[in-house]
């Protein structure tokens, strides 16, 4: 991988800048001292309502901070401090959660009752049963050999869904199940924790976000000796930059990376533009022909690409409008719809989609995972 990522404080606040091989920035990720249910963490959380009209439940985490639980897992949700075994949560239960969506604005974090802990190799999930592995992975021969092994070792990983990350591929299949079990056994040890601590507490916190960018980034290069150490321990090919005479932020080009990330306007190199401008509602993107002499198709096909790289740069997220230039031929609508597929098949936050609407609207969803970066700078 020839990605770079820097990690400095900017504005005030420590910054993540991921940068492909031609330094062009791919994604930023901001540190956000308001949240306080870090992405990632487990609590032992008290169900205080559950609500059969909006099917939600509402769970109570350390530091009296509220949560929602989707009613659909909660059949699923261990219970810590029942006396016997039943399906149905009532308001005291104790239950294992962990938080899979930070809070965005006034809405709660998300938690899951398929609590997960990941390592390099694999991901262990209570509360479901099964092996998976990362559609990325398409070594035939190494799938085999993890399925025979945990055939094998089925009394090790019962009651637990194993995943197989792509960075199996380099490692051996014992490698792979080994650190399953391992992992297996860690989730285990904190549901015993857990039971017998019988509160409301955090019983692992999440990996803070520069640590989990840095294990999968080529080189990391930090001046922040806080954190030189925990991205080290991830990444061996970290740096620790002392030149006081040039800052990272200018050497790196954070001011430029910035500028272009909370922009309302991205130009493309055929001279078109996108307009993005997020709501409440939605997020827009506007497509302009500008002072682009190509046709309609080109340009459409050229902001789809545009837009997919946009999407992780400002961490956009939810319902996705984009505006295209009007397209009468229904092959040219195919061609843009297989050109936005594409675009966003390795799009880290699961972005989808969905379909061009008759008025030429292109749907996209994207997962809620963490803040746009436009809301934690308050454009």
């Amino acid at each position: 991988m020839n990605d770079n990522y820097i990690v400095t404080k900017y504005r005030g606040r420590t910054c993540g800048l991921l940068t492909d091989e031609r330094m062009d920035p791919v994604r930023i990720d901001v540190e956000n001292d308001e949240i306080k249910c870090r992405l990632g963490s487990i609590y032992a959380a008290r169900v205080c309502e559950i609500s059969d009209s909006t099917g939600a439940v509402f769970v109570e985490l350390a530091d009296k901070e509220k949560a929602y639980l989707p009613k659909e897992e909660e059949e699923d949700a261990l219970i810590l401090n029942a006396a016997e075994d039943r399906c149905r949560l009532c308001c005291g239960d104790l239950i294992l959660v962990q938080v899979c969506a930070e809070a965005v604005k006034s809405k709660l974090p998300s938690v899951t009752a398929y609590v997960s802990l990941a390592g390099s190799l694999a991901v262990a999930v209570m509360n479901r049963a099964g092996l998976g592995f990362s559609k990325k992975l398409d070594d035939k021969d190494l799938k085999t050999k993890i399925k025979e092994i945990c055939s094998e070792r089925a009394g090790e990983l019962e009651g637990f869904y194993i995943v197989v990350r792509t960075a199996a591929s380099a490692h051996s299949a014992e490698e792979t199940v080994n650190e399953a079990i391992s992992l297996k056994h860690s989730l285990s040890d904190i549901c015993e924790r857990a039971k017998k601590n019988r509160k409301i507490c955090m019983l692992k916190e999440g990996e803070n976000i520069f640590v989990s960018s840095a294990g999968k980034a080529g080189r990391v290069i930090t001046d922040d000796v806080r954190l030189y150490d925990a991205l080290k321990r991830v990444n061996p090919d970290t740096q620790l930059y002392e030149d006081r005479r040039l800052p990272l932020t200018a050497l790196y080009g954070f001011e430029r990376a910035f500028k272009r990330a909370l922009s309302k306007t991205v130009w493309l190199k055929s001279g078109a533009f996108l307009v993005i401008e997020p709501t409440e509602a939605l997020v827009s993107i506007d497509v302009n022909t500008g002072k682009s002499d190509k046709d309609f198709l080109s340009v459409n096909l050229e902001a789809c690409e545009e837009i997919a790289r946009q999407l992780i740069l400002r961490n956009l997220s939810g319902m996705i409008i984009a505006d295209l230039i009007s397209m009468k031929s229904k092959d040219d609508q195919e061609a843009v719809l297989k050109k936005m597929r594409r675009a966003l098949k390795d799009d880290p936050g699961g972005a989808v989609c969905a379909d061009i609407t008759k008025l030429g609207l292109l749907e996209i969803t994207r997962k809620k995972v963490r803040q746009p970066l436009y809301e934690i700078f308050d454009i």
